[in-house]
């Protein structure tokens, strides 16, 4: 979570890219990609993702680049505030892998509470506890921090306006650490505190 450790793998990923060692076999691991567009988003890099996304898309192996670019796209949609036409790009992902099934899930979960859409939001957040319930491909440490990732912004969503349950609700989320985009839940928290 230290922002500037965060910085210096931004600029390792970046040399890497200029000198091609990221290729496996000539191409980009989709993973890779990923987590570089989800490093830079983070820092705020927002115009240099969208660059990178449209350079490098094509280094992915040819069955992976459209599920990457659905995705990748749809998260820098949510990243610049553009919710819902990251929820119709979130649609189109093809859940070959549970990396993206779980990723989508988080993004539409938290577009839905951004947009103040309640009734979806906990339609989504309940499919959601199902799936992390049913799933066998998810580890133990995936399945506890999406679930409290959806217990914490459940119980913000309950709270409301009041700033009493809020400020005990900020107090519990700082002693969980097992928590799926812990910053930006702290984040919203604070901003109806």
């Amino acid at each position: 979570g230290n922002s500037d450790y965060i910085r210096r793998l931004f600029e390792i990923d970046k040399t890497m890219l200029a000198n091609k060692p990221l290729m496996y076999h000539e191409y980009l691991s989709q993973f890779e990609f990923k987590n570089i567009v989800s490093i830079s988003l983070r820092l705020n890099e927002n115009g240099w993702c969208r660059n990178f996304i449209s350079k490098y898309i094509n280094y992915l192996k040819p069955e992976e680049r459209k599920n990457a670019l659905t995705y990748n796209s749809a998260y820098l949609n949510f990243m610049n505030g553009d919710f819902k036409n990251a929820i119709r790009k979130l649609r189109e992902v093809e859940f070959t892998d549970v990396v993206y099934q779980l990723d989508s899930r988080v993004v539409l979960l938290k577009c839905y509470y951004e947009l103040d859409d309640i009734e979806t939001f906990f339609y989504h957040a309940s499919a959601f506890r199902i799936f992390l319930l049913r799933n066998r491909n998810i580890s133990d440490y995936q399945r506890t921090i999406n679930r409290n990732l959806i217990k914490f912004l459940t119980k913000i969503v309950r709270a409301g306006t009041s700033k009493t349950k809020l400020t005990q609700l900020k107090k519990e989320i700082s002693t969980e650490k097992n928590v799926a985009d812990l910053k930006w839940l702290e984040e919203k928290v604070e901003m109806l505190i």
